[in-house]
């Protein structure tokens, strides 16, 4: 009789995904906008239906001065998760910079 294996792959792709999540906002947060936006890119291909990736591309992309671009990844965001309350106070910030 053999034994089902258990499967912890899910598990750990989800902890890898937060993982390079939490590094790209640290990274933005320092200033290392070009570095940020390696690992978030990196991030959207293995989680491109979470929400987060997004918010954290378009904080990389206002640092690097890519307004539009930033943008669109709000956009993004939002339409994964409308309630997602940062993204707007994101969008407020790359139009005030934007507008300067």
């Amino acid at each position: 009789k053999k034994e089902n294996p258990i499967t912890i792959e899910p598990f750990l792709s989800g902890v890898e995904r937060q993982e390079l999540i939490n590094t790209g906002f640290q990274l933005t947060n320092s200033g290392k906008h070009r570095e940020s936006l390696e690992i978030l890119e990196i991030a959207m291909q293995k989680a491109p239906d979470v929400a987060d990736v997004y918010l954290g591309l378009a904080k990389a992309l206002r640092g690097l001065g890519r307004y539009e671009e930033a943008i669109t990844k709000c956009k993004k965001a939002l339409e994964l998760d409308p309630t997602y309350s940062y993204v707007q106070v994101e969008m407020d910030e790359i139009t005030k910079q934007h507008s300067k």
